[in-house]
C-alpha cells in the first residue's frame, strides 16, 4: 500500500493549522474540521500514540472500547512508514521527501559516516557524533508551532528532550501516563486557546519487543484506550481530541544479513541505510544491473524495488519538491518491505541489539494504515 498524501496524517496537521488559521501544504479532513467547528472550542489536543495502526486497534480492542467507537478512520501515513519520518511529517506538516528526516539511519556525506537521526550517533559503534548532531545541521525542520502561536498558546509534550518541540511556548518533559493527563488538563486549564501536542512512545515500544500479538502488546493498547477515556472525562466540551498514529507494526519473521550475502556485497559502495524495511542502496556503477539480478532473485517477493528516479516519479516521499538532501539519501535502488522480512547488516564493529520482533517502515496494510479519532471532553 502506498501513501494517500490527500488523506494521510499530513491532513491532521493541515486541519489543525487550519483551525487556527494557518497553512500547510497538504489537504485538511472535513472530519477533523467539522469536529472543531461544531461548537465553540477553546483547546484542542492532538495525542500521537506511536505505533498504534489501525488494524492492530481493531485486533486489540472490541468494538465498544473508547477508541474504537470514536475512530473516523482509518487515513494512510506517510513513507517510509516510520516513526522519524512520520512523526517529524506530523510536526512540522510536510512529507518526509520534503523535510528529509527519512528514516532511524542516514548516511551524510558531510562527515562520512552513517548517523541514527534522532540520537546523533554512529549507527555502528554506537558512539556520539561529537563536532556536531548532524540532523540538526543539515536537515534542520521547523515544527508548526511559530505558525499558530499568535492564535493560541502552544505545548509539546514529550517523554524525553526532543527537537520536535521546538517553537511552542510550552515545552514539556512528562514522566509516565498519570503525569501526561496532569499537564494536558493544566494546559487546557488555562486562559485562551491552547494547542496541546503530546506524544506517547506506546504501543511501539512494547510490540518492538513483543510483537503485534503478545498479551503484554494487548495490554498496552487497553492502557492507551484508558487514557483517552478518562482525559475525555476529566476535561470539557470545550477541548477537542485527535487521536492518532505515526505507523503500525507487523513481525518480522527474518532478518536477512546482507553482509553474509557475498553476491549482494560486492556491488555495493556502502552498508545499506534509512531502514530495515525501507532500504537504501548505494551500488557501483558498473554492477547496478549484478545487484538488480541478485537481489530479486533472492528477494523479489518480499521486498518492492525502485529505482532512484522511481522514488521521485511515484511521489513516494511527498508531492511537492524534496529537500535538497533527501536525493542524498535514496540511493541507486531503495528497497520496500511488502512482506514479513527485514533488511539487516552488521560490520564487524556493530554494536547492536537484539533483533526487533514487531518492526516498522515497509509497505503492508499494518504498517500504513493509522486512525484519526475525534471525541470532546464531557465533563
Amino acid at each position: 500500500m502506498f501513501p494517500d498524501y490527500k488523506r494521510s496524517i499530513l491532513s491532521v496537521t493541515a486541519s489543525v493549522a487550519a483551525f487556527f488559521g494557518a497553512k500547510t501544504p497538504y489537504p485538511p479532513l472535513e472530519e477533523i474540521a467539522d469536529a472543531l467547528n461544531e461548537k465553540d472550542t477553546k483547546n484542542v489536543v492532538l495525542l500521537l500514540f506511536d505505533g498504534m495502526g489501525e488494524n492492530l486497534l481493531k485486533r486489540h480492542l472490541p468494538e465498544d472500547a473508547f477508541l474504537r467507537k470514536h475512530d473516523f478512520g482509518p487515513i494512510s501515513t506517510v513513507y517510509p512508514s516510520t516513526t522519524t519520518a512520520a512523526t517529524t511529517s506530523l510536526w512540522t506538516g510536510i512529507a518526509p521527501g520534503e523535510h528529509a528526516w527519512l528514516g532511524w539511519s542516514l548516511y551524510f556525506k558531510e562527515i562520512g559516516r552513517q548517523i541514527d537521526t534522532f540520537l546523533g550517533r554512529d549507527s555502528f559503534t554506537g558512539e556520539k557524533y561529537a563536532p556536531l548532531f548532524p540532523a540538526e545541521a543539515y536537515i534542520p525542520f521547523q515544527t508548526i508551532y511559530p505558525s499558530v502561536n499568535h492564535a493560541c498558546e502552544t505545548h509539546a509534550l514529550f517523554p524525553f528532550p526532543t527537537s520536535a518541540g521546538k517553537g511552542a511556548k510550552n515545552r514539556i518533559t512528562y514522566s509516565g501516563n498519570s503525569d501526561l493527563v496532569k499537564h494536558i488538563k493544566s494546559a487546557a486549564e488555562r486562559n485562551g486557546k491552547q494547542l496541546i501536542c503530546c506524544y506517547n512512545i506506546e504501543p511501539d515500544h512494547t510490540m518492538h519487543d513483543w510483537g503485534v500479538n503478545a498479551l503484554q502488546t494487548k495490554t498496552a493498547f487497553e492502557r492507551a484506550n484508558d487514557i483517552s477515556e478518562k482525559l475525555s472525562r476529566e476535561l470539557g466540551g470545550d477541548t477537542v481530541f485527535i487521536v492518532t498514529a505515526d505507523h503500525g507494526l507487523v513481525d518480522v519473521t527474518e532478518n536477512i544479513e546482507i553482509s553474509e550475502i557475498p553476491e549482494i556485497m560486492d556491488t555495493l559502495i556502502m552498508p545499506p541505510s534509512i531502514e530495515g524495511r525501507a532500504a537504501s542502496f548505494f551500488v557501483k556503477s558498473s554492477m547496478k544491473h549484478i545487484f538488480l539480478s541478485e537481489f530479486k532473485k533472492r528477494f523479489e517477493n518480499d521486498f518492492e524495488i525502485l529505482t532512484h528516479e522511481e522514488v521521485f516519479e511515484t511521489q513516494l516521499l511527498g508531492l511537492f519538491p524534496p529537500h535538497k538532501k533527501t536525493s542524498d539519501f535514496i540511493g541507486d535502488f531503495f528497497v520496500l518491505a511488502k512482506g514479513a522480512k527485514s533488511i539487516r547488516f552488521s560490520a564487524p564493529a556493530s554494536k547492536r541489539g537484539s533483533d526487533l520482533i514487531g518492526q516498522h517502515a515497509g509497505l503492508t496494510e499494518d504498517e500504513m494504515l493509522v486512525p484519526v479519532i475525534l471525541f470532546r471532553g464531557q465533563a
